[in-house]
């Protein structure tokens, strides 16, 4: 089974390829003026808790190429998706694979731009406010869960 692409699967696709390209750019033109060792991790008092090497912003760019790649993947091969104990008629297949690939998507660009966002923050030596991982994981939770609902209806929509 094939699920097309649609208007906000090609948006996602942009706007992660835009992110991760700025972020390795401003990563190639910061190199040289990087601090070593540098501030790897706060307390969250703000106070420097780990020292490392410029290395670890390579790290936190790879994982970013690598979440966008892998998601990028999956997004393709519908076959290799577990959607759980959702029982399919002929009627709501297309729309279950809809939402899922809808999910897989918004969850690749969410998870993207964090990564490209973390790395630029930290190339420039910004702290993040207190409320910042917060309000990420709750983004996060609050699009998985709307998307699962909606898959719940759906699936209830034999």
């Amino acid at each position: 089974m094939k699920v097309e692409n649609n208007k906000f699967d090609r948006f996602a696709d942009v706007i992660c390829i835009i992110s991760l390209t700025v972020a390795t750019v401003v990563l190639m033109m910061a190199w040289t003026s990087l601090d070593v060792p540098t501030s790897n991790a706060q307390h969250a008092a703000g106070l420097i808790a780990k020292f490392g090497v410029r290395a670890s912003y390579v790290m936190l760019l790879f994982i970013g190429w690598l979440v966008f790649v892998v998601l990028s993947v999956i997004e393709r091969l519908p076959g290799m998706w577990s959607i759980g104990n959702i029982s399919m008629s002929i009627k709501n297949k297309d729309r279950i694979y809809r939402t899922f690939k809808t999910l897989l998507g918004s969850v690749k660009l969410l998870v993207t731009v964090l990564f490209s966002l973390l790395t630029v923050i930290t190339i420039y030596g910004v702290k993040p406010d207190s409320m910042f991982y917060n309000i990420v994981a709750l983004v996060l939770l609050g699009d998985v869960t709307a998307l699962s609902i909606r898959m719940m209806v759906v699936n209830k929509e034999k």
